[in-house]
């Protein structure tokens, strides 16, 4: 009889997330495409003291005994990830690029990577392996455990000159554009993880990347072409402040908007929980945000 598969998480002793109001989804994943047909070993990319430029962390084949292999190059297989102090726990898988499915010379003929620029498209048409990051547990106060995945994944495109790819978000980086600097804010920006976007639907803006979160997307219909900046900065301050555990609910006033449910939109959001702004009062969204900037400017 075969023993009983063991999950990553079964590895390390943690406790439950207690979250600020939210966890992190399974869902959520960055892939990289790696340039290189030799991986980096395991100790290139992570170590428990962060030699030579490695991440602070731990970083083995799955069900791995011998030390050797954390000195060779990574093979196909899945890995385990862990922070130093084992709080986060993440799953490496590595698959070269056609076991994965991944064609670059047709994806970048497709719309999403018309908007790449030279080097990207460069390096994505050089990959070599596909690897996969996910989350199998994380640092109860959250931000901890986003930092060490992106980080995570920032190494492993550096080592292979690669491309981080963000599918939730549709968007592709090149290792310095993984994180922000300067950081908006020291324990989080919420630009690392979600991305706002115009929306044709009564003409406004949307989140995309807070489903990473199990949390709704938001949209702000009815900003007018002069105003989607600002827009755009009231939703990214909006973001962070429910990141940072101020979780939004229907009914509920935030600045001069009304949080309502939305995504009537099927074609969009069929599937996906989404919150609308409506103004509170009787201001269009345009006044409303020239008189929320107002407040806020220093």
């Amino acid at each position: 009889m075969r023993p009983p598969q063991r999950k990553l998480s079964d590895l390390f002793k943690f406790s439950k997330p207690k979250t600020p109001g939210y966890e992190i989804s399974k869902d959520y994943y960055l892939s990289v495409l790696a340039g290189t047909p030799t991986l980096p070993s395991c100790r290139a990319v992570m170590t428990p003291k962060g030699e030579n430029g490695a991440i602070h962390g731990m970083l083995a084949p799955l069900g791995g005994k011998d030390k050797s292999v954390l000195e060779a190059p990574m093979q196909r297989g899945v890995y385990a990830i862990a922070s130093p102090d084992q709080k986060t726990i993440l799953k490496l898988m590595i698959m070269p690029r056609g076991e994965a499915g991944f064609d670059p010379e047709p994806f970048l003929r497709s719309p999403i990577a018309q908007s790449f620029g030279d080097e990207t498209r460069t390096r994505v048409a050089a990959t070599w392996h596909v690897m996969q990051l996910t989350f199998e547990a994380f640092e109860p106060s959250i931000f901890p455990a986003l930092d060490f995945f992106l980080l995570t994944a920032r190494r492993l495109a550096e080592l292979t000159g690669g491309v981080v790819a963000d599918p939730i978000c549709q968007r592709y980086l090149l290792p310095e554009q993984v994180i922000c600097s300067p950081r908006r804010r020291p324990e989080l920006d919420a630009r690392e993880h979600i991305v706002f976007r115009p929306t044709t639907r009564r003409e406004g803006l949307y989140t995309f990347g807070m489903v990473k979160f199990a949390l709704p997307e938001i949209e702000l219909p009815d900003v007018p072409t002069s105003h989607l900046l600002l827009a755009e900065s009231f939703l990214l301050n909006l973001c962070e402040a429910i990141l940072l555990g101020n979780v939004l609910e229907p009914g509920a006033t935030v600045g001069p908007f009304l949080v309502a449910h939305g995504g009537t939109d099927l074609a969009q959001w069929e599937g996906i929980p989404v919150y609308e702004l409506l103004p509170a009062g009787k201001k269009s969204v345009a006044e409303e945000l020239d008189n929320w900037a107002s407040q806020v400017a220093p």
